[in-house]
């Protein structure tokens, strides 16, 4: 079962991403924007998003276990997850038709403004246990 405060993060996380996409959408509605930019600034989100989610999920399954599981989970994650999407990012590339300079930009500014969000998660919550 997730904790109320780890379903409190994921709602605001989707929101903001929703918001995100439906801005991206409303400029390409409006013509500012090109399909394929629009479509390499969505999967760009959305990469950061999936990436975000599994972030919390770790980072909420490991806060109670010992420091050595808390850091490979954590720890461990991080790099997993790093070259997790390295490789989409490489393959997406590739593959898909994509402005590959919009794509590594958006990724790279969401996935900094993500890790900024999963870093103040983080000081906040082990913050919180510690006043218990």
């Amino acid at each position: 079962m997730i904790k109320s405060g780890l379903k409190i993060i994921i709602r605001n996380l989707i929101i903001s991403f929703l918001a995100v996409i439906l801005i991206i959408t409303g400029l390409y509605y409006l013509n500012i924007i090109g399909q394929v930019v629009f479509i390499s600034m969505v999967y760009a989100v959305s990469l950061n998003f999936i990436n975000a989610v599994i972030a919390f999920f770790a980072f909420e399954f490991s806060i109670d276990k010992s420091n050595q599981l808390f850091l490979i989970y954590n720890f461990g994650g991080q790099i997993a997850r790093i070259f997790f999407l390295l490789a989409v990012i490489f393959i997406s590339i590739k593959v898909l038709n994509l402005d590959k300079y919009t794509f590594i930009f958006t990724f790279f500014v969401f996935y900094f403004i993500t890790l900024i969000y999963e870093i103040t998660v983080a000081v906040k919550r082990v913050n919180s246990g510690k006043n218990k």
